[in-house]
């Protein structure tokens, strides 16, 4: 993916996602907010190029993680620590690694795809059910997983064959999350 790509990306993610509970629960909130998210977004678009796929066309994109393949090196080290001082900050840091431990333990027990990002350009027009069943289809026989904190989702999800397989409620993190599988 070159650099315009990126930014294209990046731009329907953030757009996407400005109003998102759960990045904007590790967001820090503060006057730097935009650029924090587009960083956050970046470190997102970084480790689904270095350990899952990224989907991307005019009008859709999706980032998966595959979470066998995510492994420490030099770059995931120098991501997590630009996430931890320029996106979260430090004084937020326990907070977000709780929520991690809390979203760990809900993950499935075998092996999955982890769709960590969908979104499109247009709603309403299937670009987003599209994109959705060539993931499903592309990964045959695997579980994909994913989480919403947008009750406008659920119904989405459900309409394109995932079930609500646990919800992490309000009194753990914050917000109701709602953990989806097909």
């Amino acid at each position: 993916m070159d650099r315009e790509q990126k930014k294209e990306l990046n731009d329907i993610l953030f757009e996407a996602f400005y109003d998102n509970k759960s990045l904007n629960y590790v967001v820090k909130q503060d006057k730097k907010k935009d650029k924090r998210l587009k960083t956050l977004i970046n470190y997102s678009i970084f480790m689904g190029e270095e350990f899952g796929k990224i989907y991307y066309t005019e009008k859709s994109c999706a980032i998966l993680l595959y979470p066998e393949k995510k492994k420490v090196t030099l770059k995931s080290i120098l991501w997590d620590l630009k996430l931890a001082v320029l996106v979260i900050g430090i004084s937020n840091i326990a907070k977000v690694l709780r929520k991690e431990k809390i979203l760990k333990s809900h993950h499935p027990t075998k092996q999955f795809i982890h769709l960590w990002y969908i979104a499109t350009k247009e709603k309403g027009k299937g670009n987003g059910s599209k994109l959705l069943s060539r993931i499903v289809s592309e990964h045959k026989g695997k579980k994909v997983y994913l989480e919403t904190s947008n009750n406008r989702n659920l119904n989405f999800y459900q309409k394109n064959g995932f079930e609500i397989i646990n919800m992490i409620p309000k009194s753990e993190i914050s917000y109701d999350l709602y953990l989806f599988s097909n």
